[in-house]
Protein backbone atom coordinates (compact mmCIF):
# COMPACT_ATOMS: atom_id res chain seq x y z
CA UNK A 1 0.00 0.00 0.00
CA UNK A 2 1.37 3.41 -0.91
CA UNK A 3 1.89 6.04 1.74
CA UNK A 4 -0.76 8.31 0.14
CA UNK A 5 -3.46 5.60 0.26
CA UNK A 6 -2.55 4.78 3.91
CA UNK A 7 -3.03 8.40 5.02
CA UNK A 8 -6.33 8.77 3.14
CA UNK A 9 -7.72 5.60 4.74
CA UNK A 10 -7.08 6.79 8.32
CA UNK A 11 -8.50 10.24 7.63
CA UNK A 12 -11.73 8.63 6.38
CA UNK A 13 -11.98 6.32 9.42
CA UNK A 14 -11.46 9.26 11.76
CA UNK A 15 -14.34 11.16 10.19
CA UNK A 16 -16.67 8.17 10.54
CA UNK A 17 -15.82 7.73 14.24
CA UNK A 18 -16.34 11.43 14.90
CA UNK A 19 -19.85 11.33 13.41
CA UNK A 20 -20.74 8.08 15.24
CA UNK A 21 -19.67 9.28 18.69
CA UNK A 22 -21.19 12.79 18.55
CA UNK A 23 -23.49 14.77 16.34
CA UNK A 24 -20.40 16.78 15.44
CA UNK A 25 -16.87 16.71 16.80
CA UNK A 26 -16.43 19.26 19.55
CA UNK A 27 -20.18 19.46 20.61
CA UNK A 28 -20.87 19.47 24.42
CA UNK A 29 -24.07 18.35 26.34
CA UNK A 30 -25.13 20.18 29.57
CA UNK A 31 -27.21 18.15 32.11
CA UNK A 32 -30.44 19.86 33.28
CA UNK A 33 -30.44 21.31 36.79
CA UNK A 34 -31.99 19.04 39.44
CA UNK A 35 -35.51 20.07 40.51
CA UNK A 36 -36.70 20.69 44.06
CA UNK A 37 -39.04 18.22 45.76
CA UNK A 38 -40.89 18.26 49.09
CA UNK A 39 -42.08 15.45 51.35
CA UNK A 40 -42.90 14.71 54.99
CA UNK A 41 -39.76 14.09 57.00
CA UNK A 42 -39.10 10.34 57.19
CA UNK A 43 -39.72 10.42 60.95
CA UNK A 44 -41.57 12.77 63.32
CA UNK A 45 -43.29 14.59 60.49
CA UNK A 46 -46.26 15.60 62.66
CA UNK A 47 -48.94 14.14 60.39
CA UNK A 48 -52.13 12.48 61.73
CA UNK A 49 -51.96 13.84 65.29
CA UNK A 50 -54.95 14.04 67.64
CA UNK A 51 -55.49 17.10 69.81
CA UNK A 52 -58.08 19.20 71.62
CA UNK A 53 -59.96 21.89 69.70
CA UNK A 54 -58.23 25.25 69.95
CA UNK A 55 -55.00 23.71 71.30
CA UNK A 56 -51.51 23.64 69.76
CA UNK A 57 -50.46 20.17 68.67
CA UNK A 58 -47.49 18.86 70.68
CA UNK A 59 -45.43 17.81 67.65
CA UNK A 60 -44.31 20.34 64.99
CA UNK A 61 -45.17 19.79 61.34
CA UNK A 62 -41.92 19.02 59.48
CA UNK A 63 -41.08 18.71 55.78
CA UNK A 64 -37.90 17.72 53.94
CA UNK A 65 -36.92 19.65 50.81
CA UNK A 66 -34.41 18.10 48.40
CA UNK A 67 -32.73 19.16 45.17
CA UNK A 68 -32.42 15.91 43.34
CA UNK A 69 -31.40 13.48 46.07
CA UNK A 70 -29.54 16.02 48.24
CA UNK A 71 -30.90 18.16 51.10
CA UNK A 72 -31.76 21.70 49.97
CA UNK A 73 -30.99 24.32 52.66
CA UNK A 74 -32.19 27.92 52.44
CA UNK A 75 -35.39 27.18 50.52
CA UNK A 76 -38.57 29.09 51.40
CA UNK A 77 -41.57 26.88 52.23
CA UNK A 78 -45.10 28.35 52.34
CA UNK A 79 -47.63 27.01 54.86
CA UNK A 80 -51.42 27.28 54.80
CA UNK A 81 -53.90 26.06 57.42
CA UNK A 82 -57.35 25.12 56.14
CA UNK A 83 -58.54 24.98 59.78
CA UNK A 84 -56.83 26.58 62.75
CA UNK A 85 -53.64 28.65 62.54
CA UNK A 86 -49.87 28.17 62.15
CA UNK A 87 -46.92 29.71 63.94
CA UNK A 88 -45.65 31.09 60.60
CA UNK A 89 -46.88 31.42 57.03
CA UNK A 90 -43.39 30.89 55.60
CA UNK A 91 -40.25 29.19 56.93
CA UNK A 92 -36.81 28.43 55.47
CA UNK A 93 -35.19 25.01 55.36
CA UNK A 94 -32.22 24.43 57.64
CA UNK A 95 -28.88 22.80 56.79
CA UNK A 96 -30.63 19.42 56.66
CA UNK A 97 -33.31 20.68 54.24
CA UNK A 98 -36.02 20.64 56.95
CA UNK A 99 -38.64 23.33 57.61
CA UNK A 100 -41.21 23.23 60.41
CA UNK A 101 -44.13 25.08 62.04
CA UNK A 102 -46.49 24.61 64.99
CA UNK A 103 -50.21 24.02 64.30
CA UNK A 104 -52.99 25.31 66.55
CA UNK A 105 -56.21 23.48 65.75
CA UNK A 106 -59.48 25.20 64.90
CA UNK A 107 -62.42 25.26 67.30
CA UNK A 108 -64.64 22.68 65.55
CA UNK A 109 -64.16 18.96 66.25
CA UNK A 110 -63.38 16.54 63.44
CA UNK A 111 -60.77 16.22 60.73
CA UNK A 112 -58.60 19.26 60.00
CA UNK A 113 -55.99 19.87 57.29
CA UNK A 114 -53.04 22.09 56.41
CA UNK A 115 -50.36 22.01 53.72
CA UNK A 116 -46.80 23.06 52.88
CA UNK A 117 -45.71 24.01 49.38
CA UNK A 118 -42.82 25.15 47.23
CA UNK A 119 -43.07 27.92 44.63
CA UNK A 120 -43.37 26.96 40.97
CA UNK A 121 -39.91 26.21 39.59
CA UNK A 122 -38.66 28.01 36.43
CA UNK A 123 -37.94 25.57 33.68
CA UNK A 124 -39.99 22.78 35.20
CA UNK A 125 -42.58 21.17 32.90
CA UNK A 126 -45.02 21.21 35.83
CA UNK A 127 -46.32 24.73 36.45
CA UNK A 128 -48.11 23.82 39.70
CA UNK A 129 -46.42 24.39 43.05
CA UNK A 130 -45.21 21.24 44.75
CA UNK A 131 -46.99 20.59 48.03
CA UNK A 132 -47.56 18.07 50.82
CA UNK A 133 -50.55 17.85 53.17
CA UNK A 134 -51.07 17.16 56.87
CA UNK A 135 -54.21 15.97 58.69
CA UNK A 136 -55.21 16.03 62.36
CA UNK A 137 -58.21 14.94 64.41
CA UNK A 138 -59.65 17.59 66.73
CA UNK A 139 -61.63 16.34 69.71
CA UNK A 140 -63.92 18.41 71.99
CA UNK A 141 -62.39 20.02 75.04
CA UNK A 142 -63.42 19.38 78.64
CA UNK A 143 -66.92 20.40 79.71
CA UNK A 144 -67.13 24.01 80.86
CA UNK A 145 -70.84 24.91 80.67
CA UNK A 146 -74.38 23.50 80.58
CA UNK A 147 -77.15 24.30 78.14
CA UNK A 148 -80.82 23.31 77.83
CA UNK A 149 -80.95 21.16 74.70
CA UNK A 150 -84.65 20.38 75.40
CA UNK A 151 -86.15 23.19 77.53
CA UNK A 152 -89.23 22.82 79.76
CA UNK A 153 -92.61 23.25 78.04
CA UNK A 154 -95.99 24.44 79.29
CA UNK A 155 -98.05 21.77 81.03
CA UNK A 156 -100.60 21.32 83.86
CA UNK A 157 -100.03 21.18 87.61
CA UNK A 158 -98.90 17.76 88.75
CA UNK A 159 -98.37 16.51 85.19
CA UNK A 160 -94.91 15.56 83.80
CA UNK A 161 -92.94 18.16 81.89
CA UNK A 162 -93.00 16.73 78.36
CA UNK A 163 -90.96 16.31 76.32
CA UNK A 164 -88.42 15.37 78.98
CA UNK A 165 -86.12 18.24 79.96
CA UNK A 166 -82.62 17.63 78.64
CA UNK A 167 -79.29 19.29 79.43
CA UNK A 168 -76.05 19.09 77.45
CA UNK A 169 -72.49 19.72 78.61
CA UNK A 170 -70.42 21.89 76.25
CA UNK A 171 -66.75 22.81 76.00
CA UNK A 172 -65.56 26.43 75.92
CA UNK A 173 -66.30 26.69 72.19
CA UNK A 174 -69.83 25.29 72.43
CA UNK A 175 -69.01 21.78 71.20
CA UNK A 176 -70.73 18.80 72.82
CA UNK A 177 -68.46 17.60 75.64
CA UNK A 178 -69.29 13.92 75.34
CA UNK A 179 -66.71 12.87 77.92
CA UNK A 180 -68.65 14.56 80.75
CA UNK A 181 -70.38 12.09 83.10
CA UNK A 182 -70.79 14.20 86.25
CA UNK A 183 -73.98 14.82 88.22
CA UNK A 184 -76.38 17.48 86.94
CA UNK A 185 -78.97 19.14 89.22
CA UNK A 186 -82.16 21.03 88.37
CA UNK A 187 -83.94 23.41 90.74
CA UNK A 188 -86.76 25.95 90.43
CA UNK A 189 -85.60 29.46 89.62
CA UNK A 190 -88.42 31.96 89.13
CA UNK A 191 -91.32 30.71 91.27
CA UNK A 192 -93.92 33.40 91.89
CA UNK A 193 -96.64 30.84 92.59
CA UNK A 194 -94.78 28.93 95.30
CA UNK A 195 -94.77 25.64 93.45
CA UNK A 196 -92.62 22.63 94.30
CA UNK A 197 -90.53 20.66 91.81
CA UNK A 198 -91.00 16.89 92.05
CA UNK A 199 -89.20 13.98 90.43
CA UNK A 200 -85.56 13.00 90.19
CA UNK A 201 -83.75 16.32 90.14
CA UNK A 202 -80.11 15.12 90.23
CA UNK A 203 -78.87 12.58 87.70
CA UNK A 204 -75.49 11.67 86.13
CA UNK A 205 -74.86 12.71 82.56
CA UNK A 206 -74.37 10.01 79.95
CA UNK A 207 -71.95 11.00 77.17
CA UNK A 208 -72.42 14.63 78.19
CA UNK A 209 -76.25 14.57 78.23
CA UNK A 210 -78.62 14.53 81.27
CA UNK A 211 -82.29 13.73 80.62
CA UNK A 212 -84.91 14.42 83.34
CA UNK A 213 -87.89 12.23 82.48
CA UNK A 214 -90.23 12.61 85.50
CA UNK A 215 -90.28 16.27 86.53
CA UNK A 216 -93.52 17.98 87.57
CA UNK A 217 -94.66 21.12 89.41
CA UNK A 218 -97.61 21.00 91.80
CA UNK A 219 -98.92 24.60 91.58
CA UNK A 220 -100.40 26.43 88.59
CA UNK A 221 -98.64 29.65 87.69
CA UNK A 222 -96.91 31.64 84.96
CA UNK A 223 -93.23 32.45 84.45
CA UNK A 224 -91.61 29.46 86.10
CA UNK A 225 -87.94 28.80 85.22
CA UNK A 226 -85.56 25.92 85.90
CA UNK A 227 -81.92 26.41 86.85
CA UNK A 228 -79.25 23.79 86.12
CA UNK A 229 -75.93 23.33 87.92
CA UNK A 230 -73.01 20.90 88.02
CA UNK A 231 -69.72 21.01 89.91
CA UNK A 232 -67.08 23.01 88.05
CA UNK A 233 -69.39 24.02 85.17
CA UNK A 234 -71.18 27.25 84.37
CA UNK A 235 -74.93 26.75 84.92
CA UNK A 236 -77.90 28.09 82.98
CA UNK A 237 -81.53 29.12 83.46
CA UNK A 238 -84.39 28.07 81.19
CA UNK A 239 -86.76 30.35 79.39
CA UNK A 240 -90.01 31.01 81.34
CA UNK A 241 -92.82 28.46 81.03
CA UNK A 242 -96.35 28.17 82.43
CA UNK A 243 -98.15 25.59 84.54
CA UNK A 244 -101.93 25.52 84.05
CA UNK A 245 -104.62 24.46 86.52
CA UNK A 246 -105.71 20.87 86.02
Amino acid sequence: MSMIRYVRTWVALGGILCVALTSGCGDETTAPAAQLSIQLTPSNGGDQQTGTVGATLPQPLRVLVQRGSAAAPGVSVSWSAIQGSLSANSTTTDASGIASVLWTLGTLPGGQTTDARLPAQPGSPDTLALQVGFTALAIPGPASQLRFSVPPSNTFAGRPLLPAVQLSALDQFGNAATAFVGNVTLTLGANASGGSLSGRTTIPAVAGVATFADLSIDQAGNGYTLVVSASGLTGAASNPFNIGAF
